[in-house]
Order: C-alpha cells, then structure tokens, then sequence
C-alpha cells in the first residue's frame, strides 16, 4: 500500500486526531501504521457538516460561457473540481465548455486559445501553474476574461490570474 497527501498548514487541524501515541513516545516496531494511515482517511473522507465559506452573494449575472481547464481529466483531483464547477454553471443557466489538456502544457495553452476564439466570459484553471501558459493568459487578459486559478498555487496579476481560491482544510 503507497499513500501519499498534502500537509495542512501548522494553523490548520484535522477533524479527529488518531488515537496513537506521538511517534516519539513509542519506538517505530510499536506504532500500528496502517491504522494510523486508515484513520487519517477515515478522518479527511469524512462527511463536511460545515461551511466555513459566505452565505450569500451577488446575483449570477445571465448568459455567461465559461472554459474549464484542469491539469487532466484522467486524475480524479483535476477532474473532480471542474465537474463540480460544471455542475454550478448548469444550476446558474450558463454554458460550461471543458477542454481537456491531458497533462501537456501546450494544449493548455491550445485551450486558452480557445476561450479567447469562443468570446468565453470567464476561464477557470484547476491545478496548472500559470507560468507555464502565461502568454496565452496576457492574451486572454487583453481580451477582457477573467481568469480563476484554483488549486495553482497561482498570484493574481493584471496580465493573468484575477483570482486564485484555495480549497477549506478537509475538502475533497
């Protein structure tokens, strides 16, 4: 079994804390790994029950086209967030243009591009570093659409990112 995960910043707490002693109380034979790692997941696969986001907001401005771009549909952490906005877009009667780059920089850029030819009003990145399609993103920029970064690790700027979002600490 191979797990792998992001750290939380230091002010950050999971839901539940595992139940096994501090790793500096017990030798490294005597900790049960697997049960911590079980219990960790258990932990972050939990159900939310809490939304630490607004309540409210403006209202959705009609007949909106958004391009979705994320690293790569195969990954389900790309993809699970662009369908999530997919699914937004729909409840909000705007049209949701996914374009799929399957991990390669260029057809990131290729879908950019093609935001720009569609008049897209709004091009929503998920997991793509902004450096590696930044000329596109200055023509985007120059076109009048708003770029969101999520997941990028991306800084806004005039000729890029509009806006960059982080997701809540245990959300999927």
């Amino acid at each position: 079994m191979v797990l792998a995960g992001c750290a939380t910043p230091a002010t950050e707490t999971p839901a539940a804390q595992p139940t096994t002693p501090p790793a500096e109380s017990v030798s490294p034979t005597e900790i049960d790994v697997v049960a911590v790692a079980e219990q960790v997941m258990r932990n972050y696969m939990a159900p939310v029950m809490s939304w630490w986001g607004p309540t409210e907001g403006p209202v959705a401005v009609p007949g909106k086209t958004i391009v979705g771009i994320t690293c790569g549909m195969s990954s389900e952490g790309c993809a699970r967030r662009i369908e999530g906005i997919m699914e937004a877009a729909k409840v909000l009667g705007w049209e949701f243009v996914n374009c799929d780059p399957n991990f390669d920089a260029t057809k990131m850029a290729a879908c950019v591009d093609m935001a720009i030819t569609i008049g897209a009003d709004g091009i929503v990145l998920n997991s793509i570093n902004d450096q590696l399609i930044a000329e596109p993103l200055v023509r985007a920029r120059k076109a009048g659409i708003e770029v969101v970064s999520l997941q990028g690790c991306n800084t806004p700027r005039p000729d890029g990112i509009s806006f960059w979002t982080v997701s809540p600490p245990n959300s999927p």
